[in-house]
Order: C-alpha cells, then sequence, then structure tokens
C-alpha cells in the first residue's frame, strides 16, 4: 500500500530487526506480512487479520504481551476483543 517498491523489502527487514530481539514468538497477518515471512519458519503468518482473530479465539493468550501494528487500513484494533 504506502510502501510501493520497497513494501517487500521493507517487511523482512522488520521481520528481521523484530528476530533478533528477546521476542518469544512473532506473529504477523496480511499479505505483505505473509510473503516477507515465507521463507522464516520461526514466524507465524497469517494472510488476513480474521484467519489470526480465528486462532486467538481458539487458544487464548494468557500472560502475554501483544504488540499490534499495522497500516490504518488493517485495522488491527479489531483484534484487541480476542485477547
Amino acid at each position: 500500500f504506502e510502501l510501493g517498491t520497497f513494501s517487500h523489502a521493507e517487511h523482512l527487514q522488520i521481520l528481521t530487526d523484530a528476530l533478533k530481539l528477546s521476542i518469544d514468538e512473532v506473529w504477523v497477518c496480511g499479505s505483505s506480512f505473509y510473503d516477507a515471512a515465507a521463507g522464516l519458519p520461526q514466524v507465524k503468518r497469517f494472510i488476513s487479520r480474521e484467519t489470526l482473530a480465528m486462532e486467538w479465539s481458539k487458544n487464548k493468550l494468557i500472560g502475554a504481551l501483544v504488540l499490534l501494528k499495522g497500516s490504518r487500513s488493517m485495522a488491527m484494533e479489531k483484534l484487541t476483543e480476542y485477547l
């Protein structure tokens, strides 16, 4: 969307940086992150916000710190009801 031709490289860089941190799990959703994480088996990837919401509704995250970030069009705030 906003990143144009740099989208894949920027999403991959964010994932690379996140994996260097002391984070237990990295989960991503949306087609850009889904594609960027294709070669990263340690990243749990979901094609859409809805598929991530289905996972969270089946498996509640107890005691987890969850950071949600996405472009405005992703409407990530709709996931908070599943936490």
